[in-house]
């Protein structure tokens, strides 16, 4: 699979599970260390995200870090 696409997939989970916590953008990005452009980057598979970055999503998601990175 291409990297971009899984980028995409990825953060398409983000923003699912951070709909479904029902946080905002912004109160996420604050959450994680980055700002909220940055984390709408990443939800949008524009940028890499690394996973150390990921983990922290997840921790303030309250799921598995492994939801956010396979299908």
């Amino acid at each position: 699979m291409e990297i971009r696409e899984e980028l995409k997939k990825t953060g398409a989970k983000i923003i699912y599970y951070r709909n479904l916590k029902e946080i905002n953008q912004q109160d996420l990005a604050k959450e994680i260390g980055v700002t909220r452009q940055y984390l709408s980057k990443i939800e949008h598979g524009k940028c890499f995200c690394n996973r150390g970055l990921i983990h922290k999503i997840a921790v303030v998601l309250e799921i598995n870090f492994i939801d956010l990175i396979e299908e």
